[in-house]
């Protein structure tokens, strides 16, 4: 009974922490955007501030859930597992 608890309690940390990598991603892109609409950002720091959220994102989640930063991979992932 405790294996099938902790299952479920991991399988809930990896959906939380897909659809918080998934935000946090498009909330640092949106801003990226308004700078760059604001002309303080050019083309190259963009893609640099995209790179590097996708890079930290990934380091922080990969280990809890894969990092797919997709939660209907994850979502799916979890019911076939």
């Amino acid at each position: 009974m405790e294996a099938q608890n902790e299952k479920g309690n991991l399988t809930i940390k990896k959906i939380f922490m897909e659809i918080f990598g998934t935000m946090g991603i498009t909330y640092i892109l949106i801003w990226s955007k308004i700078f760059s609409d604001l002309n303080r950002l050019n083309f190259t720091e963009i893609g640099f501030i995209q790179g590097i959220t996708y890079l930290v994102f990934t380091l922080l989640i990969q280990r809890i859930s894969g990092a797919h930063f997709n939660p209907a991979i994850t979502f799916s992932m979890a019911i076939l597992k």
